[in-house]
């Protein structure tokens, strides 16, 4: 952000043209897509970036395109259909790993991902999901792990996890390299096991009703899988 002057001399943040021109088609109502076609290349492919990492890239592709340059509309429409292959993936890798923990007798629950499908996003092909969030109940967390483990996952110990909620991310050691695709289909998941809902130290009060959740879950179905979520 670049900054300008406000009415008492000082200086204030502007919001750089893209990225309003972002937040203006992205408005739930009065939304409109003028400021996006005045976008040069350049802000274009910073736009681009940047709803990459917000993850808005989808939202983005979902707004009408009219006016769009043609490489934009590639790059999205590319960018939808490698995210309805790659749920295909998150669907399989779901499906073995909780036939692993149900073999293990290893209790757990899905978080995020997925099962903020219908209420939060219609269909889950329009989420970009990078992992797998299983909460585990803490007398179950190392089963879980070991059962993982057993079948080919492996801790990422580059990070300090000493204050997550969440024991150190799993995932298959492999060949896969990133190339710059933020929806590649081939890009593998990993896990995270999570053994609280809510993190006290790190949140610094108390959420005294928290461990009711669990005895409040609820089995549900997407397509073609089941899974127990809150």
């Amino acid at each position: 952000m670049n900054p300008h002057p406000v009415g008492n001399g000082t200086l204030a943040p502007r919001v750089r043209r893209e990225f309003a021109a972002l937040m203006a088609a992205l408005q739930l109502q009065g939304a409109n897509t003028e400021a996006l076609l005045e976008l040069t290349e350049r802000e274009w492919q910073e736009l681009l970036k940047f709803c990459d990492l917000a993850h808005l890239t989808l939202s983005l592709a979902r707004v009408e395109g009219s006016g769009f340059p043609a490489w934009v509309l590639d790059r999205l429409g590319r960018n939808v259909n490698d995210n309805v292959t790659r749920f295909e993936r998150v669907k399989a890798t779901y499906q073995e790993a909780a036939a692993v923990l149900n073999e293990a007798k290893a209790r757990f629950l899905v978080l995020k991902g997925f099962t903020q499908s219908p209420e939060y996003v219609k269909n889950p092909r329009l989420r970009v999901q990078s992992d797998l969030d299983l909460y585990c109940p803490p007398e179950m967390v190392e089963r879980a792990r070991a059962a993982l483990l057993s079948i080919g996952y492996r801790p990422d110990e580059r990070q300090d996890y000493r204050r997550a909620d969440h024991l150190p991310a799993l995932a298959r050691p492999g060949s896969w390299q990133w190339r710059g695709n933020a929806f590649d289909p081939e890009m593998p998941l990993s896990i995270e096991l999570h053994f609280c809902l809510w993190n006290e130290e790190i949140s610094l009060f108390p959420l005294p009703e928290v461990n009711r959740f669990w005895s409040r879950r609820e089995f549900r179905k997407l397509e073609d899988i089941s899974f127990p979520a809150l």
